[in-house]
């Protein structure tokens, strides 16, 4: 998972979108695991890279982006 503004890098394909860096850094630190690396990913996308978890995770993020924003 990453955040950032502009252009998504190809094989990139952009899931949630908040107001600041802030917030999408918060998303995704609450919805993804980290590697041993510091990488984060998604556990529902590593099993299954599909539509259907695409739009799982995006309301997932949308689910916690909410709960932020209420904060």
């Amino acid at each position: 998972m990453r955040y950032g503004r502009g252009a998504v890098p190809q094989g990139f394909l952009p899931v949630f979108s908040t107001d600041t860096e802030e917030e999408a850094r918060a998303v995704i630190v609450a919805t993804c695991s980290r590697n041993r690396d510091g990488t984060y990913y998604s556990h529902d996308l590593a099993r299954e890279q599909s539509i259907d978890q695409l739009f799982h995770l995006s309301a997932k993020m949308e689910r916690v982006y909410a709960n932020i924003r209420t904060k």
